[in-house]
C-alpha cells in the first residue's frame, strides 16, 4: 500500500460523505491511543485533507481486508521526497494470518504518524514504485509467489515524471 504524504495532498478539498460504516469498520478493528483523535476529523459534510483521507483509505483497507485474517502479507511504503517502507518489529511488511491484533494497532498508528504527521515536498512515485519491488522480493517464499496488487493512494501529481519507466523496469 503506497501512500502519498507530499505537501499537494494537504489540500482540503475531500468532503466526508456516507462514513458511519467505514468508522465502525475501523474502530472495530483497531486499538491505538491516537486513532480517536485522527478519526474525530471525519464528521459528515466537513472537509478534510487529501493526506487525512488516504490515511483513512488505509486504514480502512486494512480493517475490511487483512483485520479480518485473510492471510496476506502487508507493506506500507510512504512516499514524497522519497520514499520510507514502514517497518513493524524490523520487518518491512507484517503477515495477518498470525492473527496478531497487536501488530495490526502498531501499523495503523505508523500509518496516522508517518502519513498525517509528516509532509515531503516532491511526489516521487517513481521511488515508491522501486521501493514496493524491493519489499516483495523480501516477502516470505510463498507469499512471493502469490498474486501481489499495488495500491496507491495519492492526487495524482508526479513531480519526477517517472512513475511509467519505473513500473516498466520493476514489473515487466
Amino acid at each position: 500500500l503506497l501512500m502519498d504524504n507530499s505537501t499537494s495532498m494537504i489540500g482540503r478539498d475531500m468532503e466526508v460523505t456516507n462514513v458511519r460504516p467505514a468508522l465502525e469498520g475501523i474502530r472495530s478493528a483497531f486499538e491505538h491511543d491516537k486513532l480517536t483523535e485522527f478519526l474525530h476529523e471525519f464528521k459528515e459534510g466537513t472537509m478534510v485533507s487529501r493526506k487525512l483521507g488516504a490515511a483513512f483509505a488505509g486504514l480502512l483497507y486494512l480493517s475490511e481486508k487483512v483485520g479480518r485474517g485473510f492471510g496476506e502479507t502487508v507493506s506500507i511504503i510512504t512516499f514524497a521526497d522519497d520514499a520510507e517502507v514502514l517497518e513493524i518489529d524490523g520487518k518491512p511488511y507484517i503477515t495477518t494470518s498470525s492473527g496478531s491484533k497487536g501488530v495490526l494497532n502498531k501499523l495503523a498508528g505508523l500509518i496516522i504518524e508517518n502519513v498525517v504527521n509528516r509532509s515531503g515536498g516532491a511526489t516521487n512515485m517513481d521511488s515508491a514504485i522501486e521501493r514496493a519491488a524491493e519489499v516483495i522480493k523480501k516477502f516470505p517464499k510463498g507469499k512471493r509467489e502469490n498474486p501481489t496488487m499495488i495500491v496507491m493512494l495519492t492526487d495524482g501529481f508526479d513531480t519526477s515524471q517517472r512513475v511509467k519507466e519505473a513500473v516498466t523496469e520493476q514489473f515487466s
